[in-house]
């Protein structure tokens, strides 16, 4: 009997030795995969000092394509770090100073599982916002009551980190029916760096 237990845990010893093993090398795979986060490089191996968040209408629209063309050209000693939809990955490669996350990229599924595990929403989000200087959000008329507008005040809200310059640019606001509206993004605009 004595023999039997002490099979069974040193069985059990090597299984959660083995466990061990297989999370610290994915970590570390994680890691590695992770290591443009710190070390912001271009394709060409230029290094970048600031790094700016850029969010915006992500439609394939003419006039906000030529709003991105336009900033990217005018700052390219920053790099511009976007997060949206695979489809406009060909539009943002042709920059050498932008860093581009696709919501269906691997590393980011990982990385979204992993913030699921600890209840933090889309934590590959976070971490870029965390890494960078400053956030500009580009578009029209993004500031309506519109739709479920509660959560689009939530995302946007969430997306201005304290301590960093937030700029909305090329937006206008409305329409809208209640005050409250009108007060909550008149008290967020006070925050905002330049609208």
């Amino acid at each position: 009997l004595n023999a039997a237990v002490a099979h069974k845990q040193r069985l059990l010893n090597k299984t959660v030795e083995y466990n061990v093993a297989r999370l610290i090398k994915k970590a570390i795979t994680v890691l590695k995969h992770c290591y443009h986060f710190l070390i912001l490089r271009d394709k060409n191996g230029k290094k970048y000092r600031k790094s700016v968040m850029l969010y915006g209408f992500y439609g394939m629209n003419l006039g906000d394509d030529l709003f991105f063309e336009k900033l990217l050209k005018r700052y390219p000693n920053t790099m511009f770090l976007v997060y949206c939809f695979g489809y406009y990955r060909p539009f943002f490669e042709q920059f050498d100073n932008v860093k581009f996350y696709a919501y269906d990229d691997p590393l980011v599924a990982k990385v979204k599982r992993l913030g699921d595990k600890f209840k933090i929403t889309d934590l590959f989000e976070l971490l870029l916002l965390k890494r960078s200087s400053a956030t500009v959000h580009i578009g029209g008329s993004i500031y309506q009551q519109i739709g479920d507008y509660e959560l689009d005040y939530k995302l946007r809200r969430r997306r201005k980190q304290r301590g960093k310059p937030f700029y909305s640019i090329s937006c206008n606001f409305g329409a809208y029916s209640t005050e409250e509206f009108k007060q909550k993004w008149g008290k967020q605009f006070k925050n905002f760096k330049d609208v």
